[in-house]
């Protein structure tokens, strides 16, 4: 301030933009892209939002349950065609919320568990099956996905390494036997 004069300079100079905020902005703040909300989600809020999502696919299914917690037997959201849900005509939704697009390591055991538990009688396979992540599949896993006879033979290559000791935790699968005659018929 010069002893001459009495004016202050404000050292804060209002910001000028052409975006005129609405209320909802003023309050909340600016709105946050759809695919980055889903990004911050933790892996229960995921399963959530894939159960609500496949909910509102009512023309495609009679009911929706979701299953939670270790023994769920590699189904996280299961859509029902008919009355006989798990013994009858469904979908399973996997739900895979990680830092990174998942990869084959992340879905084997799953798989493992969804033909080892239809084999044993636990439910009828799933019609189709989906895997659900943010951040989508790895290049490797994406390959294998959309060629199902290169899935089933990874997998059945894998099977001693990186499957059997993840569908239970009480022992490990073999495939052999009935349940590799099983396997070799799955529809992949």
């Amino acid at each position: 301030m010069n002893s001459d004069t009495s004016e202050f300079i404000n050292a804060i100079q209002p910001v000028k933009s052409d975006v005129i905020q609405t209320a909802q902005q003023y309050q909340y703040g600016e709105p946050v892209d759809p695919l980055i909300r889903i990004l911050s989600y933790n892996a229960s809020e995921w399963e959530s939002f894939i159960e609500e999502w496949v909910y509102s696919l009512e023309s495609e299914y009679r009911r929706v349950l979701r299953f939670t917690g270790s023994a769920d037997k590699g189904v996280d959201v299961a859509g029902f065609k008919d009355q006989n849900e798990l013994k009858g005509v469904w979908s399973n939704y996997q739900c895979k919320h990680y830092a990174d697009p998942i990869a084959f390591g992340d879905i084997s055991g799953e798989i493992g568990k969804m033909i080892w538990h239809s084999f044993d009688g636990k439910f009828n396979a799933p019609k189709q099956c989906f895997f659900v992540s943010p951040r989508g599949a790895s290049t490797q896993l994406a390959l294998l996905l959309s060629n199902a006879p290169n899935l089933k033979e990874k997998i059945k290559e894998e099977w001693g390494n990186s499957v059997a000791k993840k569908i239970t935790t009480k022992r490990t699968i073999t495939l052999n036997g009935k349940f590799l005659s099983y396997f070799d018929s799955y529809d992949f």
